[in-house]
């Protein structure tokens, strides 16, 4: 096995992320209720009307939902698209586009199609059809179960006594939203040192009942399917739910005006963990190329760079006084000093959040988080 693939395994093993492990989050279905020719008037219509729709979703951020209809009947094309609650702006508009382009080249000539983003985690979905799709909770829909993980380890019936009343409560207050917004995140604790935690949405043109319905039909699918995994989700027409025993959205409570990472204060930290780059620090991709310097990377001393960089990665998600999401770690962002200490480096796409903050775009380099320097911090009591 490569350095590269070790680091990416064990490093997201010891964060605690999981990957999909079957079906798909990413997830489209093109309907068999009717073609179209390329050069019909649909056709022409339905391009138009995915075309408009990442633009037109930026001028309704209070509910990352937008629908609109174009041409007249028979050749009259319905269209949303939702984004995820938590998302920002930018983001929202670049999946609804993104996902608009795909579901144009997927399903090229069915009257109705519905995509979830393809890039993971899916963060929107895009639905046309030839008939109204506003305000309708359907029965016969396609739906698409997915489990994240391995099996869980606990007692089920344990777990279910608290894994259930959650899912119920997160439905109550996703359905219970404005006609904006309906959509909810919660957490409980699972274990002294597991958290579930739960997303659920639907587009907020449903009424409250509708909403409810459709969210505990996602809880319902869910047990069919996937009982037992350590999280997993559900993605109907009209609504969606998502859980793992890992963070995986943001505060939806964050609102804030974009800012670049140079406007802002780093976060508080110990002496010399963050610091601009210097040239005695290699790259560890670099390192792991050299033969002469790859033998040097024992198994210990690998373990120990991975080690760092998930204690960095930690204090960054959880313990800095400013959460710092990454978005671009890989191996040639990991500097080596002459001990072979890794450090964090290239923070041009990071995300800084605070409490009044629900969005940043970020173009500059910030420095170097040593992962070393915080190995004594409480954080890491959390790590066995």
């Amino acid at each position: 096995m490569s350095f590269r693939n070790l680091f990416v395994f064990l490093s997201f093993y010891m964060l605690s992320i999981r990957v999909i492990s079957t079906l798909t989050i990413n997830w489209t279905h093109c309907y068999d209720t009717g073609n179209f020719t390329a050069d019909s008037t649909y056709a022409t219509n339905r391009n138009l009307l995915l075309s408009s729709l990442a633009s037109n979703i930026i001028t309704v951020l209070e509910s990352g939902f937008y629908n609109s209809t174009i041409g007249q009947e028979p050749d009259k094309v319905y269209g949303l698209a939702l984004c995820r609650g938590d998302v920002s702006s930018e983001d929202c508009s670049s999946c609804v586009n993104s996902t608009s382009q795909h579901i144009m080249s997927t399903c090229h000539s069915q009257k109705e199609a519905l995509m979830w983003d393809v890039g993971d985690p899916a963060l929107c979905f895009v639905h046309y059809a030839d008939h109204s799709l506003f305000g309708k909770l359907g029965i016969d829909v396609p739906i698409n179960p997915y489990y994240i993980g391995n099996n869980l380890t606990m007692n089920l019936t344990e777990f279910d006594q608290i894994w259930q009343p959650l899912m119920e409560n997160t439905a109550k207050e996703a359905s219970m939203g404005s006609s904006r917004m309906k959509f909810a995140t919660q957490e409980a604790n699972l274990t002294s040192i597991q958290t579930i935690y739960v997303l659920m949405q639907c587009t907020p043109d449903l009424s409250q009942s509708d909403c409810y319905s459709c969210l505990t039909r996602c809880v319902a699918e869910y047990i069919n399917c996937c009982h037992g995994k350590e999280g997993g989700g559900v993605q109907l027409p009209n609504c969606m739910l998502r859980w793992n025993l890992y963070p995986f959205y943001n505060d939806k409570d964050i609102i804030v005006d974009s800012a670049t990472v140079d406007e802002l204060e780093l976060p508080s930290s110990p002496p010399s963990l963050l610091s601009p780059p210097s040239p005695p620090l290699l790259s560890n991709s670099t390192t792991t190329k050299d033969p002469i310097k790859r033998e040097d990377l024992d198994w210990e001393r690998r373990y120990n760079i991975i080690e760092g960089i998930s204690r960095g990665l930690l204090y960054l998600h959880e313990d800095s006084r400013l959460q710092i999401i990454h978005r671009d770690l890989k191996a040639s962002n990991i500097l080596l000093d002459s001990e072979m200490n890794p450090k964090i480096s290239d923070f041009g796409m990071a995300r800084l959040f605070e409490m009044d903050q629900t969005h940043i775009i970020t173009n500059r380099v910030v420095g170097i988080l040593r992962g070393n320097r915080v190995s004594s911090h409480p954080c890491m009591e959390k790590m066995g």
